[in-house]
């Protein structure tokens, strides 16, 4: 009987540690990451569009990134512009599918720079993951060609 009683005991702690690992390991917070895409030139009365994409190394990501924004502004230029938009959650299939929820990209569209304008484009981009603010330098700047 009192065997009977610590196999029931010692079953329901190793479940506790189980159920338990696997709610930490889904819910809290871990790092990220981020890719960018961006073109090397764009032409006058053209937009340009870089894209961003945000991962997290734990739990999914929904709602972890905000206040996500890219600013921009002709080099030499004083005053930067800024772009804020809203993710659009990756999609994956096959064996990718393991990756759902864990990635989202961003969209940011530069508005054209009418004829005429000659220069670069140089930009950077601002968010926050869990709270923690962030800032990540563009790749490269974007030469307009006209």
């Amino acid at each position: 009987m009192m065997k009977s009683k610590i196999g029931i005991g010692l079953g329901i702690i190793i479940l506790l540690l189980i159920a338990g690992f696997y709610w930490f390991g889904n819910n809290l917070a871990g790092g990220g990451g981020s890719s960018q895409y961006a073109p090397d030139t764009v032409k006058t009365g053209q937009p340009a569009e870089i894209k961003l994409d945000l991962s997290v190394t734990s739990g999914t990501i929904s709602g972890r990134y905000n206040r996500v924004s890219l600013y921009y502004k002709l080099v030499g230029d004083a005053d930067n512009k800024s772009i804020t938009n809203n993710p659009v959650p990756k999609i994956f299939s096959g064996d990718q599918s393991k990756f759902n929820g864990k990635y989202e990209t961003y969209t940011f569209t530069i508005p054209p720079y009418p004829k005429g304008t000659k220069g670069e484009i140089e930009y950077y981009i601002t968010l926050a993951l869990d709270g923690h603010t962030s800032k990540i330098d563009g790749i490269k700047r974007i030469k307009i060609i006209d």
